[in-house]
């Protein structure tokens, strides 16, 4: 199998890894660094146990990246409907004073 230096630099923090389950010397590496890793890995290191950390890691990275972009659309949607209530509002009082004068 023949890498790049970055992908040796995850392969070799994967292995170690998977031998001590330090979980810190894999959560510097980015989605795409680990795919590129993976994708350079020839199709005989399947089944490895570093093979399949990484795949597991990209899922984490998936999630989390999902998580995010459900979480900021929500704020978004809270934004706009807050914003869209304040309009109503003003339209409402201004249709109240139109139509309905104080004496």
């Amino acid at each position: 199998m023949v890498l790049g230096k970055k992908s040796q630099e995850v392969h070799n923090a994967f292995t170690k890894y998977v031998e001590t389950g330090d979980k810190s010397l894999i959560n510097n590496f980015t989605r795409d660094e680990i795919e590129l890793t993976i994708l350079q890995c020839s199709h005989h290191s399947k089944g490895w146990n570093y093979y399949e950390a990484m795949e597991k890691r990209v899922a984490e990275l998936n999630e989390k990246e999902k998580d995010k972009r459900n979480a900021r659309d929500k704020w978004i949607d809270r934004l706009i409907g807050f914003t869209f209530a304040v309009i109503l509002t003003i339209i409402g009082f201004a249709l109240k004073t139109y139509f309905f004068p104080p004496d």
